[in-house]
């Protein structure tokens, strides 16, 4: 398996910026659709695409899932009625050596409990990714404008303080993402671009 030899440290979290050819592998070796959000095979680049996936899933269908492990390289979540009404949905992803990726490798997809209505993922980081798109095109979106689309588009309620939160954290990612792009078409190794970005992720 092929990656493009980028390897960035923002935030604590590492991304991985793959070609093409890894999309298709995937498609080809396991039996799942590109509209399917989770499934048995399939791969993540990094914990918090995995957290977002499952954040996604859980607002679609409306069921609460929390996790019950949350490492750099094992994530478990299950509903949150597992004990209660013994319900069995859950998701285990684990890292792949082969792939040097995170993959799905147990996924009950059966709820047989009632739908909540609501989840408990909903916190400034997970705000911050579902309008980082909108606010990069528009960084002026109010954070009372968040909350009322929220709830509108969701159903949930949160505070204007974590939407404040949520736009101040991705203002300070954008600063840092510029500032390594800015180092590296100075021609920067990756030793010394690796060092600067730890260093940062400190200070912030």
């Amino acid at each position: 398996m092929m990656l493009t030899m980028i390897v960035a440290m923002i935030f604590g979290t590492m991304i991985l910026f793959s070609d093409d050819r890894d999309a298709e592998e995937e498609g080809r070796q396991f039996n799942y659709g590109p509209d399917d959000i989770l499934a048995i095979g399939k791969t993540f680049n990094t914990v918090e695409e995995f957290k977002y996936t499952v954040l996604k899933y859980s607002l679609k269908t409306q069921y609460d899932i929390k996790f019950y492990k949350s490492s750099s390289d094992r994530l478990g979540a299950h509903c949150t009625q597992h004990v209660e009404e013994k319900c069995p949905w859950r998701v285990y992803c684990s890292f792949e050596r082969g792939r040097n990726k995170l993959m799905v490798k147990v996924y009950n997809d059966s709820h047989i409990c009632v739908r909540s209505g609501y989840t408990k993922f909903f916190k400034s980081g997970t705000i911050g990714h579902l309008f980082e798109e909108r606010l990069r095109i528009n960084p002026k979106i109010k954070s009372q404008e968040m909350v009322d689309e929220i709830k509108r588009e969701y159903n949930m309620i949160v505070s204007p303080e974590q939407c404040r939160r949520a736009k101040s954290v991705l203002s300070a990612r954008r600063k840092a993402v510029k500032g390594c792009e800015t180092l590296l078409g100075f021609g920067i190794t990756k030793k010394r671009f690796l060092n600067q970005m730890w260093d940062q992720q400190w200070r912030l």
